[in-house]
């Protein structure tokens, strides 16, 4: 295997020729992941007996992180998920979110109302596409 950066073809002795044994970052944006979810279970359980629905909770202490993550230029390197891929977030939190959804979902309720959710998500999702198309 010829490394092109190797001391032996002449190139620099402190640039790593493989990339397996380079330095590398920890992964910060994972961190920010980790402690979103802390956030969100440490408010589950410490606003759960307030009138104030989850969600609200949580975007607020989102809210916050984020402006202190712009006013506040030391956590910089935490705060690259801001740069990240929307795409990227949508297949991170959507599996969360819809086994949530699915976990607390009433048995009963559930059977009432599947057929009239089948029905607006087949046919009722095409209507509303080409509909949309025409206009």
């Amino acid at each position: 295997r010829h490394f092109p950066f190797s001391v032996m073809a002449g190139g620099d002795p402190g640039l790593h020729a493989d990339p397996v044994h380079a330095e590398h970052e920890p992964p910060r944006v994972l961190f920010f992941i980790g402690i979103c979810q802390f956030l969100g279970v440490l408010a589950k359980v410490v606003f759960s007996r307030l009138p104030i629905p989850l969600t609200v909770v949580q975007f607020l202490i989102g809210s916050c992180f984020g402006g202190l993550g712009y006013t506040w230029h030391t956590l910089d390197e935490y705060t690259e998920i801001r740069d990240m891929d929307p795409h990227l977030v949508f297949f991170i939190w959507l599996p969360i979110l819809i086994f949530e959804s699915a976990f607390y979902c009433d048995v009963y309720v559930f059977h009432r109302v599947f057929w009239q959710c089948t029905l607006l998500a087949g046919p009722g999702l095409l209507i509303a596409t080409f509909a949309t198309a025409g206009l």
